[in-house]
């Protein structure tokens, strides 16, 4: 094989020192990705130092119900936590991002509660790019800063996530720097605080 292709090389330049026109050929290349087949969303419980906010633990959760673990008081800050938070992903099952509606509706809250869970809690949209096989970039999502839940009410459109898929963080109010929402503090009465967040997708 070594041997015919120096013959070829050899012969090509000899017909082009002696002044013979070739032709070239053009050659057409063509790739189809196919179309996506659906939208997959995927929840996890996610754990982190509280000091570092590095991740801790990161455990898949099956089904629709979401429940924050046991709440603990911060002494210091005097508001009340969970240890825990939640990461859902929505990206599309092949090529492109995902058409994505998120809205929310206030639960149940313990009698005589004048702010429920969707005063407690906050949301945050991420567009997420696959760098590698162990990591991911994510970015602030143009004009849909974090919000508390009872604010959320939104629509993102594939443009928002080209390149990337979707991804919101669900978590209990550590702060009051979010308008409309605060921590859980001892002013809160004790009890069940329940809501449900509806995310809707299309291949749009």
């Amino acid at each position: 094989m070594k041997k015919s292709t120096s013959f070829i090389l050899a012969g090509l330049f000899f017909l082009t020192t002696t002044g013979v026109l070739w032709a070239a050929t053009v050659f057409t290349l063509t790739a189809v990705v196919p179309a996506a087949t659906g939208v997959s969303i995927s929840v996890a419980s996610v754990v982190e130092n509280p000091t570092t906010h590095a991740i801790i633990s990161s455990t898949p959760v099956t089904g629709t119900a979401l429940t924050y673990s046991t709440m603990t008081f911060d002494a210091t800050n005097k508001i009340w936590t969970p240890p825990n938070y939640f990461a859902i992903d929505i990206a599309n099952i092949g090529a492109g991002s995902p058409h994505v509606t998120v809205a929310y509706a206030e639960g149940s809250k313990p009698t005589s509660q004048v702010q429920g869970l969707g005063n407690r809690a906050t949301v945050t949209y991420k567009k997420v790019v696959w760098v590698d096989a162990t990591h991911n970039t994510e970015t602030d999502i143009s004009g849909h800063p974090k919000e508390a839940l009872i604010a959320a009410n939104d629509d993102f459109l594939p443009a928002l996530t080209q390149g990337g898929w979707f991804k919101m963080y669900v978590g209990v109010a550590t702060d009051a720097t979010v308008t409309n929402a605060s921590p859980f503090t001892n002013a809160d009465l004790p009890g069940t605080y329940t809501g449900t967040l509806t995310v809707t997708t299309s291949l749009t």
